[in-house]
This record gives C-alpha cells, structure tokens and sequence, in this order.
C-alpha cells in the first residue's frame, strides 16, 4: 500500500483501499488472487484516487489525462478475467458519446483472446481454485519455457488435476502476455466417470488413441473454423503455431496402450506443447505431483463451498476435523458437504465420501 504523506491524503484514498482490502481478503489463496494485486496495482501507479477526488469535488479541474488513465484499467484485460464485464461495457459507451448498450459481440468477444475450445463452466466454478498459488505459478513458468515440451499433472483421483489445468488454461487464453508463447489452446477430454454425491456417473469421451486423435482433429476443426479431414493434414497445417494440447485424464489411455500416446506425442510438431492429467506418471515428461491441500486452504475451501451452497456455516473446529477426516483431498471435501446439506451426519457423509473416493481412485 502507498505511504501518504498526509491525513488529507489518507482520507481520500481510504475508502478505494478498504474496499480493495475486502476484495483482497475475500480472494486470499484463490486463483484470481494475482489478478486483484494487479488491479490494484493498476489503480495506485495510474493514481486513480486523485481522478476520483477530482469527479468527487466540482471546483477540480478534470484533466484529460484522467479520462486515459481511467480509460487504460478499463480496457484491460484483467476485467475479463475477474468477471467484471461490466466495466468494458461501460467504456465502450463512453467512447461511443452515448449511454446505451454496445453491440453484443463487442462484450462477449475478446479481440486478443487465444482461439481455444475451453469448456464454458467448470467443476470448481462455484467456488474457484482454492490453495494451488504455487502450482499455478510454477505450472505458467513451464509454459513460458520453450524447453519444456510435455508436462504431466500426477495425483490421486479428487485432487484438483483437472481443476489446476482448467484454471491454468483459461487464464493462459485470457492474458495477452502469453500470446508470446501460445497461439492455440485444445482442449481434450479422456474423463469417462464423474463421481458426484449421488454415485458415479458415466460420461461420453475419448477412451482409445483413434477416438483422441479424432478429438484433436474436431477440436482444431472447431478453434480455427476449418474442415480438415484427418488429423495429420491439421497438424501439418497449424505445424508453425505454437499449440498448447491439454489431455485430461490421460490414465484412461495410459491404462491399455501406453505406447499409442508416446507415438502421437512425438508425431507433434516440436513447437507444441502438451499438458496432461493423469493418475500414473507418464515417461519423457516435466512431472508435477499434487500434494494434499494444506489444512488452511482446505478449511477455506471447505467454508467457501458449503457458503455457495447456501448451507449453514460451521464452527472453525468443525471444519478441521472435516477436512482432515477427508485427507484434504477437494473432491471428497465436496462429497462430503453434499452430503451434509441434504441432511446426513456428518461421519456417515464422511465414510461414503471417502470410500467412494477410494474406489474411484
């Protein structure tokens, strides 16, 4: 935070900062925590507390610096990816010298967005990534390495793989920093069972290496609008593109043929880069092991979740011992509050949660 070299100062800036504070406070530990500081950021070196002191007071001179400076936070892309679309309509208005809605595609599209195929809502949407910072720093590091080709997230079922790698991508697709280094991003499915409250449910996806290939294929189609027949006249064709493949549950495959994907990973053209999610490590890659949330995070998730929900809250004590009869595993964290909130107790939540977990596993 600033330093203000006066109470007149501190005032002014105070109310812009406690509302920061909250939001900062609120997003502590999630996936969109790097996102606020660098709103925040934004708002200090762009010196918006002076513009809003100016609109605030009728006597102040309103410069036309401040309306570029203004001008610059909302064009930037970080609005979009902190959901606050809003603020682009706004200034899309403004700059068109009336009041009135823009143009439909002007809000949905982002110009600059990585063409992807990325799902339109996620698993972990209701309460967003929780505890995975540093894996997700450490994630974008290898991606910005052009020395790291393949890297494989490897962990236990209900870790967060699938999580941390959606997260990952769709802030990739949304920040035009990488743009140095991708200018694609496929999305591939290989998740055949989703385990939910009410069982396993069984989900229609890609189980053999025909049935991936044919997946890339229909997703390069989709992304780039083309109508290519076979996956190696698409590879070929996008071959200069720097292409970021993400297979999800790659085990499916690594199960019955695990030298199918060795061959189509080296079939790719050298400026790919693929991601993968599996439960057992994969050769010849840049291996990232999911550990257990720390208790912390897995508290917050805990609180986050049952909060969206619309349950009631519990005593901090109580989360503790959740999320640790649960292993801190995520998914048999939701498991087990979905569970609690349709009415059971919470040990016999806790022993279906973590014996369907198992089996899953």
């Amino acid at each position: 935070m600033a330093i203000q070299s006066s109470i007149k100062d501190v005032v002014e800036a105070t109310y812009l900062d406690e509302l920061f504070g909250f939001v900062m406070d609120i997003t502590r530990d999630s996936s969109v925590e790097g996102s606020v500081n660098y709103l925040y950021s934004l708002f200090h070196h762009l010196d918006v507390y002076e513009v809003r002191n100016a609109i605030s007071h009728p006597n102040r001179p309103f410069w036309d610096c401040y309306w570029y400076r203004v001008a610059s936070i909302a064009s930037d892309p970080v609005n979009e990816v902190l959901g606050l679309d809003g603020i682009k309509e706004a200034l899309a208005a403004a700059e068109s010298g009336k009041i009135s809605d823009p143009p439909e595609e002007w809000v949905n599209k982002i110009i600059w967005q990585i063409p992807n195929n990325l799902p339109d809502i996620f698993d972990h949407g209701l309460t967003g990534l929780i505890g995975r910072s540093k894996e997700l720093s450490e994630l974008k590091k290898f991606i910005s390495n052009r020395r790291v080709n393949t890297i494989a997230l490897v962990a236990p079922g209900g870790a967060g793989k699938t999580a941390l790698a959606l997260d990952l991508l769709n802030s990739i697709v949304s920040s035009p920093k990488f743009t140095k280094y991708v200018d694609a991003v496929v999305y591939c499915s290989m998740k055949t069972e989703k385990l939910t409250s009410e069982g396993v449910i069984s989900l229609d996806a890609a189980e053999t290496i025909d049935e991936l290939k044919v997946n890339i294929l229909e997703s390069i189609n989709e992304i780039f609008d083309e109508c290519y027949s076979d996956i190696e006249s698409a590879i070929q064709a996008k071959e200069d593109l720097n292409v970021l493949l993400c297979v999800d549950n790659l085990e499916t495959l690594l199960r019955d043929n695990h030298d199918a994907f060795e061959e189509l990973n080296f079939s790719l053209p050298s400026n790919w880069k693929v991601l993968v999610t599996s439960r057992v490590a994969i050769s010849n890659s840049t291996i990232m092991s999911l550990e257990s949330l720390k208790e912390k995070s897995a508290v917050h998730l805990a609180r986050t979740y049952i909060s969206k929900r619309g349950g009631a809250d519990l005593e901090n004590e109580e989360y503790i011992k959740l999320t640790k009869s649960c292993f801190y595993n995520p998914l048999a964290i939701r498991l087990t509050l979905d569970l609690v909130l349709v009415g059971k107790d919470v040990p016999s939540s806790l022993n279906v949660a973590n014996k369907e977990i198992a089996e899953f596993s």
